[in-house]
């Protein structure tokens, strides 16, 4: 069995920086849903608080990604985070 590390940091309210040893992604929820931006997958989540019912759609994110590809998706992802900043504070 093999050791994991996760680590939360709440940055505002509804939003989240997740650190963990795959890679750092973000969190923003707003009532009942959730999409969390990873360097793996998008991940959108809707549920119903206090029932366990959920719903879960992944997007993975493609491979092979040249060099622009990686640059504006760092692009895409800074922009996305100060989003979310402006949104809940």
């Amino acid at each position: 069995m093999g050791f994991r590390f996760r680590r939360n940091f709440k940055v505002a309210s509804g939003l989240r920086i997740n650190a963990s040893k795959s890679g750092v992604s973000q969190s923003i929820r707003r009532g009942d849903a959730r999409s969390t931006f990873g360097p793996h997958e998008t991940r959108t989540t809707v549920d119903i608080r206090g029932s366990g019912v959920n719903y879960t759609e992944r997007t993975p994110i493609r491979q092979g990604r040249t060099k622009t590809g990686g640059l504006l998706d760092a692009v895409i992802y800074v922009g996305l985070l100060l989003v979310g900043i402006a949104l809940f504070v």
